[in-house]
């Protein structure tokens, strides 16, 4: 909020130097700051005061985004854990019997985990270059 109070006070006093329109009870209440004179350099330092609060506030969202994943990693995690403890014997087992379907069956309850986390992520990541790392589906 801050810096997009900054924007706007520098974009007041831009337009208040090229109309020349300066309130004279303003320019009473503030001389000390030499507005009228030095309009430049006030907007200059306001743009960079706003610039710099919006970066620091864009960097810190994307710690929280951080934060987030790890949380989200987790809980896919446990899922899988759990989906390995109720079915990865039975799965294997079928698997050294030739049952492939069995095995199919897993196969696909993990990658329904996993897709769910990567939906979340992708979510908030829209793809840059999809051929950067593996797909994301595992083909049956």
């Amino acid at each position: 909020m801050l810096a997009f109070t900054a924007t706007g006070f520098s974009i007041g006093i831009g337009l208040m130097s090229f109309f020349d329109i300066w309130p004279r009870e303003l320019l009473d209440l503030v001389a000390w700051l030499r507005l009228a004179e030095e309009p430049v350099r006030w907007q200059l330092g306001l743009g960079t005061l706003a610039s710099a609060l919006l970066a620091y506030a864009s960097a810190r969202t994307l710690i929280h985004q951080d934060e987030r994943n790890a949380a989200l990693y987790a809980h896919t995690g446990k899922r899988l854990d759990d989906l390995a403890s109720t079915h990865g014997n039975a799965a294997i087992l079928a698997a050294a019997r030739g049952d492939g379907v069995a095995v199919i069956d897993y196969a696909r309850a993990a990658q329904a985990i996993l897709d769910a986390d990567h939906t979340a992520w992708q979510f908030h990541h829209p793809p840059r270059d999809p051929t950067v790392g593996p797909p994301p589906r595992i083909d049956f």
